[in-house]
């Protein structure tokens, strides 16, 4: 049954690992341009993930997000 048990798991943190991890952009999930893989460097078999990789206009977009959120969350307080 353990056995059983850790095969599904690890089977389901294989295929989270393996999904395209986007950016965060103005509160949205956005894919990039082009993707990065990201390889386990003590095993150059095993491919961690892919991760985005924005363009200069999705740069942009991230920048000038960031820069309207800025009045309130140095107004927030940690609570």
């Amino acid at each position: 049954m353990l056995k059983r048990w850790l095969l599904a798991a690890h089977k389901f943190i294989l295929e989270i690992d393996m999904a395209e991890h986007q950016n965060l952009i103005a509160g949205d999930w956005v894919s990039g341009t082009d993707q990065s893989e990201n390889i386990n460097p003590s095993d150059l078999s095993d491919t961690i993930g892919h991760y985005a990789r924005a363009d200069a206009a999705q740069v942009d977009d991230a920048v000038n997000a960031a820069r309207n959120a800025l009045c309130g969350w140095a107004n927030a307080s940690p609570q």
